[in-house]
């Protein structure tokens, strides 16, 4: 029997928090690195991402706001400073 076309958000979010690996780099939708993915802070529903600076601060990002997770990068459906940073 074929999986159901439409996923809970929390389905969803679960696929998104299985693909991602500390390290890969994040960009915006503009095409800025925002930081990578900092795996020591995961929260259920969100993506935290070690910002780029001389700080290196952490973002955390709700996974609403995640558009592409693939092996080389996260890319977010939004700017750097729409998602807080």
């Amino acid at each position: 029997m074929p999986e159901p076309l439409f996923q809970t958000e929390r389905q969803q979010e679960e696929q998104i928090a299985q693909r991602l690996i500390p390290g890969t780099p994040v960009y915006d939708s503009d095409g800025v690195k925002v930081g990578t993915v900092d795996m020591h802070s995961k929260q259920g529903g969100y993506l935290p991402v070690r910002r780029n600076g001389p700080l290196h601060r952490l973002l955390v990002v709700p996974l609403d706001m995640v558009a592409q997770v693939d092996s080389h990068q996260v890319t977010l459906n939004v700017t750097r400073q729409q998602a807080g940073y």
